[in-house]
């Protein structure tokens, strides 16, 4: 059975990245952090109703990129490169 789809099938999810159409992978970790920022705009809203769309949105997109960040530099990279960076330890002024 097809499903209907309209229009140009390469061109029916739209996301930060263009190749979210051709790749499965990308579709899906992009629509789990849309689903994300959606979830801290509602625990955001519950929290402080007195922020107007843009600041909830704002908090919401800084959170997602730190999930984001920590996801690849804590989990994935590790896994990658075997080699497990640990915690910050502070700015080292003397590396270039």
């Amino acid at each position: 059975m097809d499903l209907p789809i309209h229009g140009n099938p390469m061109e029916n999810y739209f996301a930060g990245d263009e190749r979210v159409n051709e790749n499965p992978g990308l579709f899906a970790i992009s629509g789990f952090f849309v689903k994300l920022h959606n979830h801290i705009c509602d625990k955001l809203k519950l929290v402080y109703p007195h922020l107007d769309d843009e600041r909830l949105y704002e908090e919401a997109r800084r959170r997602n990129i730190a999930y984001y960040q920590h996801f690849v530099i804590d989990e994935y990279l590790p896994v990658l490169n075997g080699v497990d960076i640990g915690p910050f330890k502070g700015y080292d002024k003397t590396v270039d």
